[in-house]
């Protein structure tokens, strides 16, 4: 009997089965509920909405915990990679952005976990800065990462697909909406509305929701399993068309 290939409902139960592919439906819930916030009139509500959206987040970032070590072996690998120099280190470059980020994205959630400051090993006046220098790291990840598919575009031999097009541009959908989240956190907005106006403007939460959420939406259809071809249109096609063609 010729094994079943599997449907629908398999790739449904592959994407849950994936840790990674559930924190970002917990990003695509935090950040919906996020774009609420100046939204809802009702003072008593908005608080609770905003006490939500923080509360998933935080239970996101312990499920953080220690995955800068998964990201150094990730760097290890990169540079094992085989291609053109410049890429592999710029990929190699994206992983040690991320192990950075969740190093202080753990810091940070750890001074937040532990009563009266016995999870600031690092004796940080203001907490918050862990949180800004994470969200550094993460800039830098995205911004490498975009470095990534310029340079992958300009050396290309062959043109683009229509499915690799599309990657593309929704990767910048993604890298586009987590900016939004870390130039908020890094105070950009503020630190730039000074200098031109005077005085400190910050983005809404329901701006950078709404760009979280974007980015999110992207990151699940990036991690949810691709559907087979037929064995005879895969035949036909050849592995490498047959894969552009399986989203």
């Amino acid at each position: 009997m010729a094994p079943i290939p599997p449907d629908d409902l398999d790739r449904w139960v592959q994407f849950c089965n994936n840790t990674e592919a559930w924190d970002k439906v917990w990003k695509v819930c935090h950040a919906g509920v996020r774009c609420f916030v100046n939204v809802v009139p009702n003072p008593e509500l908005r608080a609770n909405v905003d006490f939500m959206w923080r509360y998933i987040l935080d239970g996101r970032k312990v499920s953080w915990m220690f995955k800068w070590i998964k990201e150094l072996q990730g760097f290890r690998a990169a540079l094992r990679q085989p291609g053109d120099d410049r890429v592999v280190r710029l990929r190699a470059m994206v992983r040690l952005w991320f192990a950075g980020r969740w190093i202080f994205e753990n810091l940070h959630i750890m001074t937040k976990m532990l009563p009266n400051g016995k999870g600031n090993f690092l004796k940080v006046k203001d907490p918050m800065r862990l949180n800004r220098l994470a969200k550094f790291c993460w800039e830098g990840a995205l911004l490498s990462n975009l470095a990534v598919d310029l340079m992958v575009l300009r050396i290309a031999k062959q043109p683009e697909t229509a499915e690799e097009r599309l990657l593309r541009r929704l990767r910048l959908v993604n890298y586009f909406g987590d900016s939004m989240i870390c130039c908020n956190m890094m105070q950009v907005p503020q630190m730039v509305s000074k200098f031109l106006f005077g005085r400190e403007m910050a983005f809404l939460d329901s701006w950078v929701g709404l760009n979280g959420t974007m980015a999110a939406v992207c990151q699940c259809y990036f991690v949810f399993p691709a559907r087979p071809l037929p064995a005879i249109a895969a035949a036909l096609t050849g592995p490498a068309i047959a894969a552009a063609l399986t989203k």
